[in-house]
């Protein structure tokens, strides 16, 4: 597929149906690959807003950070309730 616009691309790696490894894992992965359009806001002067947040990211030793995991998404989750006006 050609796309001639600003596109959002959001690839999604995870693990596959296959047989389970020693670890209960399987070994196995499988990549999906989804894109749609989204025109961009660089030019039509809104405005960003942003804070600093007293949550620091999980250490390396802890779990990998960097890693697309659903627990790693809670820290940020934190920091967004905190920047929202009225949350603590």
């Amino acid at each position: 597929m050609r796309c001639r616009e600003d596109t959002y691309i959001q690839p999604v790696a995870y693990r596959s149906g296959g047989p389970k490894s020693l670890s209960g894992y399987s070994p196995e992965s499988q990549i999906y690959i989804s894109i749609r359009p989204m025109p961009s806001e660089l030019l039509s002067g809104k405005a960003v807003h942003a804070r600093v947040s007293s949550w620091r990211r999980i250490a390396d030793d802890v779990m990998p950070p960097r890693v697309k995991n659903i627990s790693n998404y809670r820290n940020s989750q934190l920091a967004t309730m905190e920047a929202l006006p009225g949350w603590l």
